[in-house]
């Protein structure tokens, strides 16, 4: 059942699509468009249930295979939300580069700490600023800044392989440009 499920799944895409490129002929091509889908759903659904039947190729494994896509697709998630303090970090702190270091600092990490992140080593979760004077390979210029957010997160399903938390770190690079005087 789930295998047809997950064949016919696009069926009533194509039908509509096929609609829209042949508009006087609705029925026809929807008729075609199905008989298709499931003319190849047979096709194919006969190696697959074969293949189940003989392999033991059984639901444990796909619902692996999604609690996999599951975490993954969390991961991905968080790394994209952890970008986004970074970026918000080198951009809230470049504007005092290079002649208010302290203050380009306080407010890189009060901009990560507004987007929910913490400076906790301890738990894996921290936050670093960077200037040409903390570390002149980190930038190229004085009036560079760069934001490195680390987060540890927790995964759902990982965890059977070992995977209880993975670490993600992500850098953002700024540039502060005066206005310019004409």
């Amino acid at each position: 059942a789930w295998a047809g499920f997950f064949l016919q799944w696009g069926a009533p895409l194509l039908v509509v699509m096929a609609q829209d490129l042949k508009p006087d002929m609705i029925s026809t091509v929807s008729g075609v468009m199905l008989g298709l889908a499931w003319g190849l759903s047979t096709l194919i659904l006969w190696p697959v249930s074969y293949l189940v039947q003989y392999t033991r190729f059984d639901i444990v494994v796909l619902m692996g295979a999604a609690a996999m896509a599951v975490d993954l697709g969390w991961l991905f998630w968080q790394s994209i939300e952890i970008q986004h303090g970074a970026d918000a970090a080198a951009l809230a702190g470049v504007v005092y580069e290079p002649d208010q270091r302290d203050e380009a600092h306080t407010q890189g990490t009060a901009a990560a700490v507004e987007n929910g992140f913490v400076h906790d080593p301890l738990n894996g979760d921290e936050i670093e600023i960077l200037d040409f004077v903390d570390d002149p390979t980190a930038v190229e210029q004085s009036s560079q800044l760069r934001a490195i957010v680390t987060r540890r997160v927790p995964t759902f399903f990982m965890k059977v392989f070992g995977l209880g938390t993975v670490d993600i770190s992500r850098t953002a690079l700024a540039e502060y440009e005066p206005p310019r005087v004409s």
